[in-house]
């Protein structure tokens, strides 16, 4: 008897289902799936575009009654300059991008590359895709030139051609052309060529730039939206003279020279200190005195704005007024600042823009008030010149000029403030301080100088003779 343990094992038989999905004809709705959405999409898009475009007077209305009446103006101009705008981005990239695909296929014809033209017709459309797209279109024909041609010759010949044609395009046609950009800056365009691509896929991605254009024009003329045009926009946000300030206060002494140095590349020494360095002294002064700045930030400021201005005195020649130059050297003009080293410094940029004839004795801002009222009474100069950059000084400059008219009434005194911009009250501070004038700003300040040091042969003016000069209203 055999027991049942002696049976042989059974393995299993693996059974295979297999059902109707495995024919190719149920497999076709799962593989064009994909295909089908993004028709969908795209065909979505064109019916929105076309029906946008039969409607555009209505659309075009509607935005003006949106806004409102009382905004008319506004609202018509911002629709005029984005079509414009959209207008001439779409007109001259399809010209640009026409002529390099033409190009390009007519480059890889002579080079033997099949389908020469077919790589032309997608380098031109490729290129719509901002700064990425040529090289994407530069892929495809540098790997078939790389199965087709034995060796590297031709493949380099390939990237060389696509390369220069890229290199021409965008130093030559496009700054032609173009003219003026499209306003978006690059970083903002590339992410919302991401974004309009994610949502609308391939038509978003040719429609991005005008859509960002569109956006950035919204901010500029809605003030609710202005944060558009600041995060999408390609203009400075932040004018030379904040600028070089706040590199200063980041303790960045390279890019502060660099903010100068091109500031000083498109203007006179003079405008330089007006209109850049001077602002930054004062806006550091007025954080030093509010507590917002330590002494320490404060003393880098002020060494690395006098290292810029020797810089800048090197590159720039000072102001020739030789046919202003009276006929006997006129005695020196005695300097004197009131508060501290800032106003020091800008003693020193005075005499960096004055004119050669005319010699500027800066006395140290440390000297004592009756230190300066005896160099006055000795040297006699042809004037006196205070240099106060406001807050601080004030008390000092009241008690100088006081003491400088009591020891020499006939004594000429220019006052150099250039935080008095805008100050309607001159007059009456020239006539509380009793000095002959103030000057709101280095250059007025300088054109005072020339002036009073050129008065020395003949009869001295009053002060009420000078003053209207420089009470009238300035205008930032």
């Amino acid at each position: 008897m055999v027991s049942s343990n002696s049976e042989p094992s059974r393995e299993p038989v693996p059974v295979v289902v297999q059902g109707q999905s495995s024919s190719p004809v149920w497999q076709l709705p799962s593989a064009l799936g994909p295909l089908i959405e993004v028709l969908a999409n795209a065909g979505l898009v064109i019916v929105l575009v076309i029906f946008m475009l039969l409607r555009k007077k209505d659309l075009r209305n509607r935005f003006v009654v949106l806004f409102g009446y009382s905004r008319m103006p506004t609202t018509t101009q911002a629709l005029d300059e984005a079509a414009e705008r959209i207008s001439r981005y779409l007109l001259m990239q399809t010209t640009i991008n026409g002529t390099y695909g033409l190009a390009v296929g007519i480059g890889l014809f002579l080079l033997g590359l099949p389908y020469a033209l077919l790589w032309g017709g997608m380098a031109a459309l490729l290129r719509f895709i901002p700064y990425v797209g040529a090289w994407i279109g530069a892929t495809m024909p540098v790997l078939l030139s790389l199965a087709v041609f034995p060796g590297w010759l031709h493949p380099f010949f390939v990237l060389g051609i696509i390369l220069s044609l890229e290199l021409t395009t965008n130093m030559v046609m496009e700054p032609l052309l173009y003219g003026h950009s499209a306003g978006v800056s690059e970083v903002a365009l590339l992410i919302a060529v991401a974004f309009w691509t994610w949502i609308w896929g391939g038509i978003g991605l040719a429609l991005a730039t005008p859509l960002t254009v569109c956006l950035v024009v919204l901010g500029k003329y809605v003030p609710g939206l202005s944060f558009l045009q600041l995060i999408l926009g390609d203009e400075a946000v932040i004018d030379p003279p904040r600028l070089y300030y706040q590199r200063l206060l980041a303790m960045d002494k390279t890019e502060a020279e660099e903010v100068a140095t091109e500031f000083a590349l498109k203007n006179k020494l003079i405008k330089v200190c007006d209109d850049l360095l001077i602002p930054a002294l004062a806006a550091a002064k007025r954080d030093f005195k509010s507590g917002r700045l330590s002494a320490e930030l404060l003393k880098f400021i002020v060494a690395t704005t006098e290292e810029v201005l020797t810089k800048l005195c090197a590159l720039k020649t000072s102001i020739s007024d030789v046919e202003n130059e009276p006929s006997s050297r006129p005695s020196p003009i005695l300097c004197v600042p009131i508060d501290d080293e800032i106003d020091e410094l800008i003693a020193r940029m005075l005499s960096s823009v004055l004119p050669n004839w005319l010699e500027l004795n800066i006395v140290s801002s440390q000297t004592l008030t009756g230190e300066v009222a005896e160099r006055a009474e000795t040297e006699r100069p042809s004037a006196v010149c205070l240099v106060a950059l406001t807050p601080g000084g004030s008390t000092e400059l009241r008690l100088l000029s006081k003491k400088l008219k009591a020891i020499n009434p006939p004594l000429q005194i220019v006052v150099s403030s250039c935080t008095l911009k805008g100050d309607r009250r001159l007059r009456e501070l020239a006539e509380a301080l009793e000095v002959t004038s103030i000057g709101v700003s280095l250059s007025e300040t300088r054109n005072l100088l020339i002036q009073l040091s050129g008065l020395k042969q003949q009869p001295v003016q009053t002060r009420s003779e000078l003053i209207p000069v420089l009470s009238e209203p300035v205008h930032n």
